[in-house]
């Protein structure tokens, strides 16, 4: 396994998808998907976002962004920011900042 195991598949992704598939419902690891190397720089993320409404046009599952540095522990169904700068992304709504050491939820 790659050492930045990327579970994005999405239309006009220009990430690259190291695992090789979209089917992913075998691992159930976390609710989530995410998305690395999320930047920093507002044009970068308007860019990027815009991506991300692709992967949800297509795909229900919320979409954590983290920005390079930044990490979650997932730990059963508990998933939390542990380091860095995150976002949440949820079909149909606007991005939300995460906070280091809380719980992400729905």
């Amino acid at each position: 396994m790659p050492p930045n195991l990327h579970l994005f598949s999405s239309p006009g992704q220009t990430d690259i998808n190291n695992v090789g598939s979209s089917y992913f419902e075998g691992m159930n690891a976390t609710q989530f998907n995410f998305s690395p190397h999320y930047p920093l720089d507002e044009f970068e993320q308007s860019v990027k976002d815009e991506r991300l409404s692709d992967y949800h046009f297509f795909n229900d599952n919320p979409v954590i962004m983290l920005a390079d540095g930044a990490y979650v522990n997932v730990d059963g169904k508990k998933t939390t920011l542990v380091r860095g700068e995150a976002w949440i992304l949820c079909k149909d709504q606007e991005k939300e900042k995460l906070e280091e050491g809380k719980l992400i939820s729905l």
